[in-house]
């Protein structure tokens, strides 16, 4: 059996995690596909192959495992003294004329701790966050919890009082019919809008201030009618401004906007 991966390949690495919104410590153990189709658990046997994973599964950052074999029978349901005997076969065991697993006593007298290393193995760690993790929490799309507190915020600025968000109607609501319909930059323009301009384009006597659900039913099409014309009209303007500065002439263009 000769494969360039590693048999087994050990990896800890910190990620985000978006259930939890933060940082967790992520360690996994990946079995080379190639060598199982080769026949390693064959050649290996059943038996010492699980206990080979539970062993790599104390593995830590420096390549060192160091469970008990109590430890290990619990994780395999084997005796311990099948777990020895089959731990002393493990470090007899060769694959491409290389032992699978290492170990070292460490300590004095008759109780020593058994430190195992195992051979065509590889450990990356990742300890620091790499950058896209470091940016994770930034780059965290927003859900319908998320846009009506942005809602609710946005209504306290405008209106100098809080919003109260019925948060099973609500945001059921967004979830439906916003999100799957706007990109996040987009539905927070939305949200301004209606709240902003809401006095002087749709306000009434029955409805004077708008409302979460007014903004599912209807206020957000109109929105972002305005907020896509105001968006064609900014790219307009500058892309004549552009040419005109592109030929010297930006007064002239100013003037034809009335800046």
């Amino acid at each position: 059996m000769t494969e360039k991966n590693p048999i087994l390949s050990v990896d800890f690495k910190k990620e985000y995690d978006n259930l939890s919104d933060g940082v967790r410590q992520s360690n996994r153990v990946c079995v080379d596909m190639g060598s199982i189709q080769s026949g390693l658990i064959k050649e290996i046997g059943v038996s010492k192959f699980g206990l080979l994973l539970a062993i790599v599964s104390f593995m830590d950052d420096e390549g060192k495992a160091f469970p008990s074999q109590r430890k290990l029978g619990e994780l395999t349901g084997q005796s311990t003294n099948t777990i020895n005997k089959l731990i002393n076969e493990l470090l007899d065991t060769e694959i491409d004329g290389q032992r699978l697993l290492r170990r070292e006593l460490v300590g004095n007298g008759r109780r020593k701790k058994s430190i195992y290393y195992i051979s065509g193995s590889a450990v990356t760690n990742t300890d620091a966050i790499d950058e896209t993790a470091k940016e994770a929490p930034q780059a965290k799309k927003m859900n319908a919890r998320d846009f009506a507190h942005f809602y609710a915020d946005v209504y306290k600025e405008t209106y100098g009082e809080g919003y109260v968000i019925n948060y099973q109607r609500e945001l059921a609501m967004i979830k439906k019919k916003l999100i799957p319909a706007y990109d996040e930059e987009t539905l927070k323009a939305v949200i301004e809008i209606s709240i902003k301009q809401y006095v002087t384009r749709w306000a009434n006597t029955k409805y004077p201030v708008p409302t979460i659900s007014m903004l599912c039913s209807w206020i957000a099409n109109q929105a972002y009618a305005i907020y896509k014309q105001d968006k064609d009209q900014t790219s307009h303007f500058e892309e004549v401004l552009q040419k005109a500065q592109a030929q010297d002439d930006t007064d002239k263009a100013l003037d034809l906007f009335n800046v």
